[in-house]
């Protein structure tokens, strides 16, 4: 029998999105702290289309009051890990 395939963490799905979304090459892994307005330079289209792909991998929809107050990729990893729950 086959090894069963681990199912990727939090971490993991946040920074493949955010990779996808910001077209980031796969070993940026250094992006964790950078801030989205000052390191990454999003531009309110670029975190709207980011936080949406999130809300949608997530199955959550994440409140604009919160996301106004997200500025790192670590926080929304951190958030996530909050306000969704595990599914099994």
């Amino acid at each position: 029998m086959g090894e069963q395939e681990k199912a990727p963490s939090i971490s993991e799905r946040v920074l493949a999105i955010v990779r996808d979304v910001l077209a980031l090459e796969h070993n940026s892994n250094n992006i964790l702290d950078a801030s989205f307005k000052d390191d990454l330079t999003l531009t309110s289209l670029e975190q709207l289309t980011l936080f949406i792909a999130l809300e949608d991998e997530f199955d959550r929809r994440i409140p604009q009051e919160q996301v106004s107050h997200i500025d790192s990729v670590q926080e929304i990893i951190d958030y996530i890990k909050v306000n969704v729950k595990k599914t099994a």
